[in-house]
């Protein structure tokens, strides 16, 4: 008992302040940021952020670092805690303020041809075997490899002149929901290229929704989903080189036409895929 007295009373005081920057300090919705904390103390981080615990990863001598998502419809100001931890204590506590800038949303409303085929996709009797296929892909989607397994900015897998569409509000008879990727549209049977380096963690043919699909893990909480495909080339498993040609641009699944669905997923939540390939040529 007297032990854990004095570390909780003499550690703070010897252990030096930490550093933490955020960039940038005003998102918008739909985006995310880097957080960075310095400090060679060799202590333990952890980062609470909209009620959530998450790891910092130390990304070289001195430096943790965590890249976090921003939902698309958020905005205002958002605190974040850092705490320096030796084993259950807190040693030190910092709190950093950031402004959510608010995002434009287009609603749109779905065609006939959208609504016929969403109707027999998601039919009453293939309901449990789609709520499996979504948990597989939820599941994948927020994987947390610890080591960054890419050195360099990622790329848009397809070359396309559709317009961006994430975030956009698709309302329909019976549903609504926010496009959380981006739709490229292309010929069947074009090349796609994976964006970055990274491991795929699922690869799957003939799912419900997303058609035959491919999740490739990125690390520390990076992800990007390629959906509607016509031809895998990558398992489950397989490392994969940013630019490597993984699939093939399909008409699979919930899709009306041959397209590419674009995802990318910060800690599990989406982010916008032209921000973050934008983003990340700044990422140290």
């Amino acid at each position: 008992m007297i032990s854990l007295l004095f570390l909780l009373t003499v550690l703070p005081s010897v252990c030096p302040a930490f550093e933490v920057a955020v960039y940038p300090d005003t998102p918008k919705g739909g985006e995310g940021f880097l957080l960075t904390v310095k400090d060679n103390s060799n202590r333990t981080f952890n980062v609470i952020y909209k009620n959530k615990a998450y790891p910092l990863y130390n990304t070289q001598k001195g430096i943790w670092q965590l890249l976090l998502p921003v939902e698309i419809e958020d905005s205002g100001p958002v605190e974040i805690t850092v705490r320096k931890k030796l084993l259950f204590i807190t040693l030190e506590e910092i709190k950093v303020p950031i402004i959510v800038r608010n995002r434009k949303i287009n609603t749109v409303s779905m065609g006939r041809a959208y609504e016929k085929i969403r109707d027999a996709e998601l039919s009453d009797s293939s309901q449990p075997q789609t709520d499996g296929q979504q948990e597989a892909v939820l599941r994948a989607i927020d994987s947390k490899t610890r080591t960054r397994l890419f050195q360099n900015s990622f790329i848009i897998p397809v070359k396309s002149k559709s317009a961006p569409n994430f975030a956009q509000k698709r309302v329909g008879g019976d549903y609504c929901y926010f496009h959380k990727g981006i739709d490229l549209g292309a010929k069947r049977g074009t090349n796609i290229r994976a964006s970055n380096d990274g491991i795929v963690v699922l690869s799957e043919n003939n799912f419900t929704t997303y058609g035959n699909l491919l999740i490739i893990d990125h690390g520390q909480g990076v992800v990007s989903c390629y959906f509607h495909l016509q031809k895998l080339f990558k398992k489950k498993d397989d490392v994969v080189k940013r630019n490597e040609i993984i699939a093939k641009v399909g008409n699979t699944g919930l899709s009306t036409a041959p397209h590419l669905h674009f995802g990318i997923y910060l800690q599990g939540t989406a982010v916008d895929p032209c921000w973050f390939t934008s983003f990340s040529t700044n990422l140290p």
